[in-house]
């Protein structure tokens, strides 16, 4: 099971040691780590994305008592189970062809993807998602030849409306919500692919770019 931490620390590299310092003496299962500016001026936010693989140890929570002890850390919370909103972003580049290249652009509309480079053999493109979209995408596109794929550490805000996310934070690869997700999609997305051929495609395109908008 994947916990998502959320710190706030003061702007100080000496602290930013600190924290990886701890991180590595601990010898925490981390997935991802992102630091970055904040709403306060010499602060700092630290999201930390823990892989909590020992059912006898709470690693988060031994975590999140950790980074308490630390003198730069104002304060710290394990965000996983309270209403939040998670974002990831990837940067991928493929080798396509001029017919994998039409289909990249026509899934740009289900996923909303941003092309950010493309020429007659490859193709960048930039998505912005919560894990259950990027891991989606990662999926759709094993089909194609990736030639460099790079993300960024998690991002998370809790919300206010009090409203969760569908979030893979909670679930590990088996897990049914996660299979349940990801057979929808590559099921909409065949679907898609096929309704190109015919004279509603455009139809076609709107509703599936609705459904996969459900899992926002």
């Amino acid at each position: 099971m994947k916990r998502t931490i959320s710190a706030l620390i003061e702007k100080d590299s000496e602290g930013l040691i600190r924290v990886i310092s701890l991180l590595t003496r601990r010898k925490f299962e981390i997935e991802s780590i992102t630091i970055s500016a904040c709403e306060r001026k010499f602060y700092e936010r630290l999201t930390i994305v823990v892989i909590n693989s020992n059912e006898e140890m709470d690693q988060a929570y031994q975590l999140t008592k950790q980074l308490q002890k630390l003198l730069n850390v104002v304060s710290v919370e394990d965000i996983t189970c309270i209403p939040s909103i998670h974002r990831e972003l990837v940067l991928i580049k493929l080798q396509v062809n001029i017919i994998e290249k039409n289909e990249i652009l026509n899934l740009s509309d289900i996923f909303k993807l941003k092309i950010i480079d493309i020429t007659e053999s490859t193709i960048i493109i930039e998505f912005t998602g919560n894990s259950v979209k990027v891991i989606a995408l990662q999926k759709v596109l094993e089909k194609y030849k990736i030639l460099e794929l790079i993300k960024t550490g998690e991002i998370a805000l809790t919300r206010e409306s009090l409203i969760d996310e569908p979030s893979l934070q909670q679930y590990d690869n088996n897990h049914p919500y996660l299979k349940k997700t990801l057979g929808i999609l590559s099921s909409n997305i065949k679907s898609f692919n096929n309704s190109l051929l015919s004279d509603d495609s455009i139809l076609h395109t709107n509703y599936y770019s609705d459904t996969f908008s459900n899992y926002e």
